[in-house]
């Protein structure tokens, strides 16, 4: 494949991008006609704070960062289905993208909307398989389902960008994923918590009142910024969570490397 807005030039990477491409308009094409979806004031709230809290990114080093946007996707897609999902996906993502300083490259960005579209619905279809109720949403069978759609939101999203990552640096797919992303499996139960307290404000002191939890993602921002301080997540070993990430990084390794020689 040569290389464009699209493609990298690099044939098998190339081919798992457009792999990721084609699953992300599958995914958003079924979550959309299975789920429907209603422009509401709720998923206009949503996504909104979806978008806000998206630039929220906390550097691990090595160009590495964390959003916090997961939240309001999850909150969305458990509570209005996997359409919604999928809009407040669409909207985190492009927020995400477009607020960086240095601008990100075209198949960069359309790859990392194409993976939180593809983990936001897949998490919205694993909550209703599970037998999730919004209605009832801290029934322990919910509870459950919410936990299933966490992990499943957590491993479709760190498992693309690790192939990602492996393919564009050669590398294990599998060691990839145990040194660099295994470790960040608390930040989205976190959010799960998070996502349960978004949906129970809805629930009961009306819409308007989601802007409450807000807050909690600053501190969940500001709590994994003095940890990545007080600990060793800048050094070396941190892999970007992103493709957009993952190629700077490299170049950084390499001049580094020059630089001692």
């Amino acid at each position: 494949m040569n290389a464009g807005w699209l493609f990298t030039g690099k044939q098998a990477l190339d081919r798992y991008l457009m792999a990721v491409y084609f699953t992300g308009v599958a995914v958003a094409t079924a979550g959309l006609v299975v789920g429907g979806v209603r422009f509401t004031t709720y998923l206009l709230l949503f996504s909104l704070y979806g978008a806000a809290a998206a630039p929220y990114l906390v550097d691990l080093g090595d160009n590495c960062r964390l959003s916090t946007c997961f939240p309001f996707v999850l909150a969305s897609g458990v509570y209005l289905g996997p359409g919604a999902a999928a809009v407040t996906a669409i909207a985190s993502s492009l927020s995400f993208s477009l607020a960086r300083r240095n601008k990100m490259a075209p198949h960069k960005r359309l790859f990392n909307l194409c993976d939180h579209v593809i983990g936001g619905v897949t998490a919205a279809f694993v909550f209703a398989w599970l037998g999730g109720n919004p209605a009832q949403i801290m029934s322990e069978g919910t509870l459950r389902a919410i936990l299933g759609a966490t992990c499943a939101f957590y491993l479709v999203n760190t498992g693309l960008v690790s192939i990602a990552s492996a393919l564009e640096q050669g590398r294990s797919l599998v060691q990839i994923w145990i040194d660099k992303f295994q470790w960040t499996a608390y930040s989205f139960l976190a959010g799960g918590s998070l996502a349960i307290i978004l949906i129970l404000l809805v629930k009961q002191a009306g819409v308007y009142t989601c802007f409450l939890a807000f807050p909690f993602c600053v501190l969940i921002y500001h709590s994994w910024t003095m940890q990545v301080s007080a600990t060793s997540f800048r050094g070396p070993d941190a892999a970007p969570t992103s493709l957009s990430d993952s190629r700077l990084a490299g170049s950084r390794r390499a001049s580094s490397l020059r630089a001692q020689r």
